[in-house]
Protein backbone atom coordinates (compact mmCIF):
# COMPACT_ATOMS: atom_id res chain seq x y z
CA UNK A 1 0.00 0.00 0.00
CA UNK A 2 2.58 2.16 0.95
CA UNK A 3 4.65 1.83 -2.43
CA UNK A 4 1.36 2.42 -4.25
CA UNK A 5 0.38 5.21 -2.62
CA UNK A 6 3.93 6.95 -3.24
CA UNK A 7 4.23 5.82 -7.00
CA UNK A 8 0.56 7.46 -7.20
CA UNK A 9 2.13 10.44 -5.50
CA UNK A 10 5.22 10.54 -7.76
CA UNK A 11 3.72 10.20 -11.29
CA UNK A 12 -0.18 11.47 -10.53
CA UNK A 13 -0.36 13.28 -7.73
CA UNK A 14 -2.44 12.29 -5.21
CA UNK A 15 -6.35 13.37 -4.54
CA UNK A 16 -6.99 15.53 -1.31
CA UNK A 17 -8.83 12.21 -0.34
CA UNK A 18 -5.22 9.75 -0.98
CA UNK A 19 -3.45 12.50 0.60
CA UNK A 20 -5.61 12.05 3.80
CA UNK A 21 -5.06 8.02 3.50
CA UNK A 22 -1.39 8.58 3.27
CA UNK A 23 -0.93 10.78 6.33
CA UNK A 24 -2.91 8.64 8.15
CA UNK A 25 -1.17 5.48 6.85
CA UNK A 26 2.27 6.44 7.12
CA UNK A 27 3.41 8.94 9.10
CA UNK A 28 6.31 10.92 7.98
CA UNK A 29 9.17 9.41 10.70
CA UNK A 30 8.23 6.36 9.76
CA UNK A 31 8.17 6.67 5.90
CA UNK A 32 11.59 8.31 6.38
CA UNK A 33 13.03 5.32 8.17
CA UNK A 34 11.60 2.17 6.77
CA UNK A 35 12.70 3.62 2.78
CA UNK A 36 16.02 4.28 4.11
CA UNK A 37 16.20 0.35 4.80
CA UNK A 38 17.40 0.79 8.51
CA UNK A 39 19.12 -1.66 10.81
CA UNK A 40 16.56 -3.90 13.04
CA UNK A 41 18.66 -1.78 15.94
CA UNK A 42 16.81 1.23 14.80
CA UNK A 43 13.53 0.15 13.82
CA UNK A 44 12.81 -0.95 16.91
CA UNK A 45 14.28 2.64 18.71
CA UNK A 46 11.52 4.14 16.30
CA UNK A 47 9.05 1.16 17.18
CA UNK A 48 9.39 2.54 20.97
CA UNK A 49 7.67 6.15 19.82
CA UNK A 50 6.06 5.07 16.38
CA UNK A 51 4.18 2.27 16.85
CA UNK A 52 2.78 1.88 13.09
CA UNK A 53 1.78 -1.37 11.03
CA UNK A 54 5.12 -0.84 8.72
CA UNK A 55 7.48 -0.25 11.14
CA UNK A 56 6.52 -3.40 13.19
CA UNK A 57 6.04 -5.08 9.67
CA UNK A 58 9.44 -4.49 8.82
CA UNK A 59 11.18 -5.41 11.82
CA UNK A 60 9.10 -8.60 11.96
CA UNK A 61 10.50 -9.55 8.28
CA UNK A 62 14.20 -8.34 8.88
CA UNK A 63 14.59 -10.57 11.85
CA UNK A 64 12.92 -13.92 10.35
CA UNK A 65 16.36 -14.66 9.10
CA UNK A 66 18.96 -13.97 11.33
CA UNK A 67 17.22 -12.96 15.02
CA UNK A 68 14.73 -15.84 16.11
CA UNK A 69 14.07 -13.81 19.70
CA UNK A 70 13.28 -10.46 17.97
CA UNK A 71 11.32 -12.58 15.64
CA UNK A 72 9.39 -14.33 18.26
CA UNK A 73 9.09 -11.28 20.29
CA UNK A 74 7.47 -8.44 17.41
CA UNK A 75 5.68 -11.23 16.02
CA UNK A 76 3.73 -11.75 19.05
CA UNK A 77 3.56 -7.80 19.31
CA UNK A 78 1.81 -7.94 15.92
CA UNK A 79 -0.68 -10.40 17.14
CA UNK A 80 -1.46 -8.15 20.36
CA UNK A 81 -1.59 -4.32 18.73
CA UNK A 82 -3.07 -5.91 15.32
CA UNK A 83 -5.18 -9.11 16.39
CA UNK A 84 -7.02 -8.80 13.14
CA UNK A 85 -3.87 -8.98 10.53
CA UNK A 86 -3.34 -12.53 9.55
CA UNK A 87 0.60 -11.75 8.79
CA UNK A 88 1.37 -11.83 11.90
CA UNK A 89 -0.31 -14.79 12.75
CA UNK A 90 1.39 -16.32 10.37
CA UNK A 91 5.03 -15.06 11.14
CA UNK A 92 4.73 -16.08 14.85
CA UNK A 93 3.95 -19.21 14.11
CA UNK A 94 6.69 -19.89 12.30
CA UNK A 95 8.33 -18.24 15.61
CA UNK A 96 7.29 -21.11 17.44
CA UNK A 97 8.56 -23.61 15.47
CA UNK A 98 12.40 -22.33 15.84
CA UNK A 99 11.23 -22.95 19.19
CA UNK A 100 10.15 -26.32 18.47
CA UNK A 101 6.33 -25.17 20.40
CA UNK A 102 4.53 -27.20 17.60
CA UNK A 103 1.28 -27.46 19.53
CA UNK A 104 1.50 -23.59 19.99
CA UNK A 105 2.39 -23.36 16.28
CA UNK A 106 -1.08 -25.09 15.21
CA UNK A 107 -2.90 -23.42 17.66
CA UNK A 108 -1.89 -20.42 16.90
CA UNK A 109 -2.34 -20.56 13.13
CA UNK A 110 -5.74 -22.03 13.04
CA UNK A 111 -6.53 -18.49 15.20
CA UNK A 112 -5.29 -16.56 12.08
CA UNK A 113 -6.44 -18.38 9.66
CA UNK A 114 -9.91 -16.98 10.22
CA UNK A 115 -8.41 -13.55 9.01
CA UNK A 116 -7.39 -14.55 5.46
CA UNK A 117 -9.78 -13.19 3.33
CA UNK A 118 -10.18 -13.56 -0.51
CA UNK A 119 -6.12 -14.10 -0.31
CA UNK A 120 -5.56 -17.85 -1.24
CA UNK A 121 -1.24 -17.53 -1.28
CA UNK A 122 -1.47 -16.05 1.99
CA UNK A 123 -4.43 -19.25 2.71
CA UNK A 124 -1.78 -21.67 1.32
CA UNK A 125 1.12 -20.20 3.25
CA UNK A 126 -1.03 -20.93 6.37
CA UNK A 127 -1.77 -24.37 5.23
CA UNK A 128 1.99 -24.76 4.38
CA UNK A 129 2.88 -23.87 8.14
CA UNK A 130 0.22 -26.15 9.35
CA UNK A 131 1.82 -29.06 7.34
CA UNK A 132 4.82 -28.18 8.88
CA UNK A 133 3.73 -28.06 12.33
CA UNK A 134 2.10 -31.54 11.96
CA UNK A 135 5.63 -33.13 10.66
CA UNK A 136 7.08 -31.49 13.99
CA UNK A 137 4.66 -33.48 15.59
CA UNK A 138 4.80 -36.72 14.03
CA UNK A 139 1.30 -36.65 12.72
CA UNK A 140 2.10 -37.17 9.06
CA UNK A 141 -1.45 -37.88 7.68
CA UNK A 142 -2.64 -33.97 9.30
CA UNK A 143 0.50 -32.56 7.50
CA UNK A 144 -0.37 -34.34 4.11
CA UNK A 145 -4.10 -33.39 4.25
CA UNK A 146 -2.98 -29.48 5.03
CA UNK A 147 -0.05 -29.86 2.12
CA UNK A 148 -2.94 -30.81 -0.28
CA UNK A 149 -5.34 -28.16 0.88
CA UNK A 150 -2.01 -25.40 0.03
CA UNK A 151 -1.63 -27.20 -3.27
CA UNK A 152 -5.14 -27.06 -4.03
CA UNK A 153 -5.28 -23.12 -3.34
CA UNK A 154 -2.24 -22.49 -5.69
CA UNK A 155 -3.74 -24.23 -8.28
CA UNK A 156 -6.57 -21.96 -8.70
CA UNK A 157 -4.09 -19.09 -8.92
Amino acid sequence: AEALLLQVEKNQGLTPGLKILKQQFLKPTTAKVIRQGNSISELTRLFKTDKSFETLRKIVSLSAENNHDLFSKYSGIGIQLYPTQAVFYLEHARALQYEKKFELAVKTLKDGIDFVVDNPVLEADFYDELANCYTGLSNGKEARKNKAKAQELRKKQ
